[in-house]
């Protein structure tokens, strides 16, 4: 083995343990040991890379009041992407809750994080990996090379603190690993019929699990190690590149937790270069435009307190015609109003995906996404306060309940509801419905219609003696006036 190449088989690359590099400290464990190999010059691409990193950093040093200084800070908050990280701290009480693990793995680790956790599954994950090498018709060393070229560049997607217990080689095996195993997943996911879960033993539970883990802040690696390991693919096997993009569209369709007849018609755009698959699954969630994205009225007074309140006054929820949760929209005609909203699919999936999209849109140094999904939740927690709200969302059609009743659907919009800041998005349509609540004419009429003639056999009755006072009066003007 020369001194610049580290030389690996599929096995060892999906079986290999990757151990704390310690500087002047040797391991114990022969067949745990890590490995140091020294790090060969970079390309030109990644010294480019880390030039701008470097001269970026520069920055701090420019002395104060230079009027560079503002406008590099607002370049910053403005172009630069959040970072692989752990929950922000103002829910890490709510990570450490043992009945409140929404954050946390069960059954594989994906990235730094959550590496070393020996209760997870680690079998599995590395025989999907292996099987991906082995379709790739690549050896893993030149996987393994691929990633690790890249390597100076995919450390700056992370937060320093992840990555200060690993070196490059052992970042880059994770890496190379944990990339691997995804898009052997996801293949495996979105196609039914190339299921390879017996290969690996995964029964439909723990891939249900394992889905669910692909989406935590906490489980991510850069989605550029995925589009490298796509890219490995030979010439000859272009097509099959594509295919695999199409499973990773597929796959995020099939999780934005909507019906399948609003998911299917989601675009997944691959070229607008997501962070990861966790930052991807947002976008398809956030497509479109919403209404009332300003600075809150000051003069603008709420005084409706749930979904309750705002059917009094006439206004009725329907589903919107898509999915996103910027698709939400009022209107009124006459003495009635229509509140459309992003129909969705609760189930403990969407409560986990939810929490990290929104731990996600919390990470202090997230200046370019915006609160998108944390603006709907807030929306949707001001409507909700109890069973009887979930109720009437799913009566509508609005929520596809698959928790236990209507009261835990509630509960977690409430506890969601706690950790978020309030959002001055969709002022506008607040105002639109508070307009309507404001008018006494439409609520007067609004419950005029509810007390009596919400029931069918009322307004058939009513019907019925309306035609016995008509045909009353017909009789008695031929009584007066006869032939």
């Amino acid at each position: 083995m020369s001194e610049k190449e580290l030389v690996l088989s599929v096995e060892e690359l999906c079986h290999r343990r990757t151990v704390k590099k310690v500087v002047g400290q040797q391991s114990h464990e022969a067949d745990n040991q890590s490995f140091v190999v020294p790090i060969s010059d970079m390309p030109k691409e990644v010294n480019d890379v880390t030039a701008g990193v470097n001269n970026h950093e520069n920055v701090k040093n420019i002395p104060a009041g230079s009027s560079s200084t503002t406008e590099q800070g607002r370049w910053r908050k403005k172009k630069s992407k959040p970072k692989i990280q752990k929950v922000p701290k103002l829910l890490q009480g709510r990570k450490n809750d043992k009945d409140f693990n929404y954050f946390v793995p069960r059954v594989v680790s994906i990235g730094p994080i959550h590496h070393r956790n020996e209760k997870l599954e680690e079998e599995s994950k590395n025989e999907l990996a292996a099987k991906f090498i082995g379709e790739s018709k690549k050896a893993a060393q030149d996987l393994f090379d691929s990633i690790k070229n890249k390597i100076a560049h995919l450390k700056t997607k992370f937060n320093e603190q992840v990555l200060k217990d690993y070196d490059d080689d052992t970042l880059s095996l994770m890496l190379v690993v944990d990339g691997c195993f995804i898009l052997q997943f996801i293949k495996m996911y979105s196609k039914p019929e190339d299921d390879d879960s017996e290969i690996a033993n995964i029964n439909s539970g723990q891939v249900a699990l394992i889905k669910q883990d692909l989406f935590l802040l906490e489980n991510q690696i850069p989605y550029e190690v995925l589009e490298t390991l796509m890219e490995s693919t030979p010439s000859s096997k272009v097509d099959n590149n594509e295919e695999m993009k199409k499973s990773v569209k597929k796959f995020i369709q099939m999780n934005v937790m909507s019906p399948s007849k609003y998911s299917e018609n989601i675009k997944i755009d691959l070229d607008n270069k997501p962070l990861h698959l966790l930052d991807l699954l947002r976008s398809a969630l956030l497509q479109g435009r919403a209404e009332g994205h300003r600075d809150p009225d000051p003069e603008y007074t709420r005084t409706f307190r749930n979904l309750q309140d705002v059917k009094a006054a006439g206004v009725m929820v329907e589903p919107s015609n898509s999915c996103s949760l910027r698709d939400v929209s009022f209107s009124s005609f006459c003495f009635n109003g229509y509140l459309k909203l992003p129909p969705l699919i609760i189930d403990d999936s969407t409560k986990r995906n939810f929490f990290n999209l929104v731990a996600y849109e919390m990470c202090p140094d997230n200046f370019s996404t915006g609160r998108g999904v944390t603006c709907c939740l807030y929306f949707l927690n001001s409507l909700i306060d109890n069973g009887e709200d979930a109720k009437d969302m799913r009566m509508a059609n609005i929520f596809r309940n698959r928790l236990n009743n209507d009261d835990d659907v509630a509960k977690f919009f409430n506890d969601i509801g706690t950790e978020l800041v309030p959002s001055p998005a969709y002022v506008d349509v607040k105002k639109k419905i508070q307009n309507h609540c404001d008018s006494k004419l439409t609520v007067w009429v609004a419950q005029a219609y509810r007390d009596h003639f919400s029931s069918p056999w009322f307004v058939l009755a009513l019907i019925a003696t309306l035609i016995v006072l008509a045909l009353t009066g017909v009789q008695t003007w031929f009584t007066i006036n006869p032939r």
